[in-house]
């Protein structure tokens, strides 16, 4: 990354200025200052201006937009991509040179000559969660033209994953992990640090760990009694040519009272080449073990053997009950045999489970034609549980998950599925067509029967793959995961297209659970568990962040993710809930973690029976989505549930006499007569 947005070199503009200087605070993913220009102007000239913020996170890209006078389309440039690229520090201004005949509409059309632009927006995009303001000053043509975009920005600083200011932090032992920027520093450094006890460094595989190329380990690990402080020394190296530099830490926070943790790199000479000090918060990551619903995380094998106790024992204590390997025991292709999270949490007596790829499948078996294994049910079968033995290295599994995302057609019409001479033609037997098809048609007046192909080739694999399951382990269960059921709106039918799953068929193939995610609307979750209602249990998967090896950075507010985990699993009508890549879990997503399996233990004798969102007689309406009735077994549970970051009131009749206060961020449960709430509709998609 080094220096970011230092220069690009584009065609000249002209710009008119703002009506005065601007400022705007808000939240959410976009802070934006907007306004009319004082003239409209041509692309003949050019414009500086100087904007400042008051973050220091990574924002994802900035953006400038212009409306054409006449018809207001408005054209864009945009600068970064869909993760954070820069770095800009608090407080100071930065200049910015922009040219108009560089910008695209959404349909990429481009101003023209002698076209008026007559008023423009400038924003940034950031990580939600973040309150940010910026402010716009000082615009200026100049009519001389030039030719450059010109943004400046700062070389990163010292970051701890996942990349907040405070750092989020529990008693005991935590994994921590430390970013440094690219170093001047070839002879060897120094990485001091202040607040904790270091006990070591972890090695292993990616993406169980950050990358190896961007990773070093320290030589040695000193607490000097004196500063009390860490030091580790690291050896020489060509650090400054290295993009990122991962420092994985086992650190000790004692009863987690520090206030602050301090950080620097000393060179060779003694010399301070960066440092950075960051705010402490403590996060309450202890949970509740749920006994009748799965808590799973997703891992992803590699993590060296001394550390998997503490890895799989902070999850834990979390709340955590199942562990579910993304590519069996493999490491570097070849299964672990011992000391592996699957070891350690079978001991603990945790779920443990492994997922499959038809994909990975076809490649183990050398197999030419996915669809004429199939058609003999046996094979098929015999080479399935060869495959699972090889990927759980002769383990057992309690569960194993069939990731079903072969597809039909891809974006942009990329055309997928068995295409071999023995798949093609059992898809000409099955359209009972007269007519000779050709892989052309696929993406023509075949589109639909292709798809519709796949959906069956997917159930098929489904239903033999759940049989083979059963027969080798008879007490697993079997999961299929795939996109949500979208048989409605503007993504109709776009999992039978991209993943080759209908839900509406697939859960007839004898399945335990279903699985979709990540992060989809409330209505899509609602509507995926009534489509596989009295058939299929369906839990949805959740993503804290994604790996070490994007540019993410993570909200301070935990809150956030535990009343996400909270409404998916209430939409999802309470089977489970599974999240996405545990290395990545700081104390922050523990803390969420916990303060869900807390709620859910409040209310886990009634999973299994019956969720209502909005009953009537809510008051405000406005928070009338707000609350879930649970029914079973003739009890009935009132839950209040407020997503936002400020404290909410409500009365609920019959049964509220006062109001309720809702704390942000939090839930309420209340015990009612069974009687006590009727819906007066039913939501509808």
């Amino acid at each position: 990354m080094k220096k970011m947005l230092a220069l690009l070199t584009l065609v000249a503009a002209v710009f008119a200025a703002f009506g005065a200087d601007l400022e705007n605070r808000g939240g959410g993913r976009k802070i934006a200052v907007s306004d009319t220009l004082a003239a409209a102007v041509t692309p003949e000239a050019q414009v500086e201006f100087e904007w400042k913020c008051d973050f220091d996170f990574p924002v994802r890209y900035t953006a400038f937009s212009f409306t054409r006078k006449g018809d207001n389309r408005e054209f864009f440039i945009f600068f970064g991509d869909t993760n954070a690229v820069t770095w800009f520090l608090p407080g100071k201004w930065y200049t910015v040179r922009l040219p108009l005949t560089g910008l695209k509409s959404l349909s990429n059309e481009t101003l023209k000559p002698g076209d008026e632009v007559a008023s423009c927006n400038f924003w940034i995009e950031n990580n939600e969660g973040h309150e940010a303001a910026i402010a716009v000053r000082g615009l200026a043509v100049r009519p001389e033209g030039g030719g450059e975009l010109r943004l400046d920005a700062e070389a990163e600083p010292i970051r701890v994953w996942p990349r907040t200011d405070p750092i989020p932090v529990k008693t005991g032992k935590q994994f921590m992990f430390v970013e440094l920027p690219p170093l001047a520093v070839n002879d060897g450094f120094t990485l001091v640090v202040s607040g904790c006890t270091v006990l070591g460094s972890p090695r292993g595989s990616f993406p169980a760990l950050p990358p190896d190329e961007l990773t070093v380990h320290p030589e040695k690990i000193n607490y000097n009694s004196a500063k009390n402080c860490v030091e580790m020394s690291f050896p020489a190296g060509k650090y400054s040519e290295m993009a990122r530099i991962w420092v994985p830490l086992l650190v000790d926070m004692g009863y987690a009272k520090a206030e602050r943790m301090n950080f620097s790199v000393v060179g060779a000479d003694g010399a301070v080449v960066s440092e950075r000090s960051f705010h402490v918060r403590k996060a309450d990551t202890l949970g509740v073990h749920l006994k009748k619903v799965p808590v799973a995380v997703w891992y992803f094998t590699g993590l060296e053997e001394k550390y998997v106790p503490d890895f799989v024992e902070q999850l834990a204590l979390s709340g955590v009950n199942s562990f579910y390997a993304m590519d069996g025991e493999l490491v570097g292709g070849a299964p672990q045999e011992s000391g592996t999270v699957h070891d350690f949490a079978m001991t603990r007596g945790y779920t443990v489970g492994t997922a499959f790829f038809a994909s990975k499948f076809m490649e183990f078996t050398n197999g030419a034609s996915l669809v004429e294994m199939l058609d003999n049910p046996e094979w098929f079968k015999r080479q399935l549980q060869d495959y699972l033995l090889h990927l759980s290295g002769g383990k057992a599994m309690n569960l194993v998950v069939y990731d079903a995302e072969t597809g039909a057609i891809k974006s942009g019409d990329r055309v997928v599925g068995d295409l071999s001479d023995y798949g093609f033609g059992r898809f000409q037997t099955y359209t009972s067509c007269q007519r000779q098809f050709f892989r052309e048609d696929l993406t023509g007046d075949a589109r639909g029967m292709w798809i519709t192909f796949n959906c069956a080739v997917s159930n098929l694999m489904a239903r033999l793959s759940g049989e083979a399951v059963r027969e080798l382990w008879p007490d697993a269960k079997f999961m299929v995961y795939s996109g949500y059921e979208y048989d409605y709106g503007k993504k109709r039918d776009m999992t039978r297209e991209r993943y080759a799953v209908d839900w509406r068929t697939m859960g007839d193939q004898n399945i335990d659970f279903a699985a979709a995610g990540y992060q989809g609307a409330m209505d899509e979750i609602s509507h995926m568990n009534a489509v596989l209602d009295g058939r299929v249990k369906f839990m949805p998967a959740e993503a804290y962040m994604w790996g070490f090896d994007s540019n993410q950075t993570g909200s301070v507010y935990s809150g956030r993710m535990k009343i996400r985990l909270v409404e998916a699993w209430l939409n999802s009508g309470m089977h489970g809930l599974s999240i996405w890549q545990a290395h990545v879990l700081d104390p922050s997503a523990l803390e969420a973690i916990a303060g869900f399996t807390r709620f859910a233990g409040r209310v886990e004798a009634l999973a299994g029976g019956r969720v209502e969102r909005g009953p009537a007689g809510v008051s405000p309406e406005k928070y009338r989505q707000n609350v879930y009735i649970l029914r079973n077994g003739g009890r009935c549970v009132m839950a209040a549930v407020n997503p936002s970051a400020e404290p909410i009131q409500l009365e609920v009749e019959p049964f509220t006499v006062e109001p309720v206060t809702v704390p942000a961020y939090d839930t309420v449960v209340v015990e009612c007569p069974a009687d006590a709430f009727e819906l007066s509709s039913r939501p509808t998609i």
